[in-house]
């Protein structure tokens, strides 16, 4: 497997949470895999969050007009970077659909849905009964590269970083109502 994995991609277009709940991934696949190219594919709306993180190495907006997702400019756009590897860490149908369109070789994602048949590597697990913290839904992914009890919880670390003007236009409003 080790020799496969050289373009990664992550994938999480949902919610802001989600996202940062999907970020200690790169670090680890990183830690195993350090040769390895990680991309993150996100909405623009949560792109701030995976800027700057010392594992990822490139982030991909989701192609969008008015909040729909344009599957043939995704493909297209994703076909281009020629991934080895994805991980649906939450799949809908259409990021499913562009993933598998693609033509990324390794597809990683849950397998109880009814479009997993376009993942060729399935995780079977249930978040919908929420048995675990959603952190370690995502930490189970990566048992399909081999990659076996991540850390948990307790142990993973986010590497947000904070761009320094946004910090000084935080300290200036915190200095100005006396805080």
């Amino acid at each position: 497997m080790n020799n496969q994995l050289k373009n990664i991609l992550i994938v999480r277009t949902d919610r802001i949470g989600d996202v940062v709940l999907s970020l200690p991934l790169a670090r680890i696949i990183k830690e195993k895999y350090p040769d390895a190219k990680i991309s993150f594919l996100v909405r623009e709306y949560t792109k701030a969050l995976v800027l700057n993180n010392p594992f990822i190495d490139e982030v991909i907006t989701l192609e969008e007009k008015f909040s729909k997702v344009l599957i043939r400019k995704n493909v297209s756009k994703l076909r281009q970077k020629k991934f080895d590897t994805a991980f649906i860490v939450y799949p809908t149908f259409k990021i499913s659909l562009i993933i598998f369109l693609s033509g990324i070789k390794i597809r990683i994602g849950s397998g109880y849905r009814l479009y997993s048949f376009l993942f060729n590597k399935k995780i079977f697990e249930h978040r919908k009964d929420a048995v675990k913290h959603e952190l370690e839904y995502n930490l189970s992914l990566l048992s399909a590269i081999d990659i076996q009890n991540a850390g948990g919880i307790d142990n993973v670390r986010f590497d947000l970083s904070v761009n320094k003007s946004s910090l000084n236009k935080v300290d200036e409003i915190l200095n100005s109502v006396g805080i």
